[in-house]
């Protein structure tokens, strides 16, 4: 029997942190252990990480503690309409996170993003990610050639 050979990749986890004993960076260090036994390579893009500096990339503005994140939320919740230059900065943040993305990926040539949790977050949840037809909150889509996986560790969306 021919045991096929699995190339290589170079896989990235994006989601707001890294660290601690939650729920996300228990589930993507399982993710990590199971997939670089297989051979492929881990590297991080987080606002807070503890992984090696050598395979992280830290945007302080993608963590949800961030205190302009924090503000920015604090006003959303509060208010029936959001004003106007909290959307324009909320837009200004997303371009930023974009680029920095672009940048993670061109700087350790990423192959694969898998995505933990951010899809659950409200202000990215309908804006950026969607449903699989079947409901799933396991889903795969393209951006350009970088395939996406988007992993959901428990939360149920709304």
């Amino acid at each position: 029997m021919i045991t096929p050979t699995i190339p290589s990749r170079r896989i990235g986890f994006v989601s707001t942190r890294f660290s601690t004993t939650d729920g996300v960076s228990l589930e993507t260090d399982k993710w990590a252990h199971v997939l670089s036994g297989l051979g492929h390579q881990m590297f991080y893009f987080a606002g807070l990480c503890n992984r090696p500096p050598e395979v992280s990339y830290v945007v302080p503005e993608a963590h949800f503690d961030h205190p302009e994140i924090r503000e920015i939320s604090n006003i959303a919740y509060q208010l029936r309409v959001r004003p106007f230059n909290v959307t324009r900065r909320i837009r200004e943040l997303q371009w930023l996170l974009k680029q920095h993305l672009y940048e993670f990926i061109k700087k350790f040539g990423i192959e694969l993003l898998i995505v933990e949790n951010i899809q659950m977050m409200r202000p990215h949840r309908r804006h950026h990610f969607s449903k699989s037809p079947a409901g799933s909150d396991h889903h795969a889509m393209c951006d350009g050639m970088i395939m996406v996986a988007a992993h959901n560790a428990g939360g149920i969306a709304t």
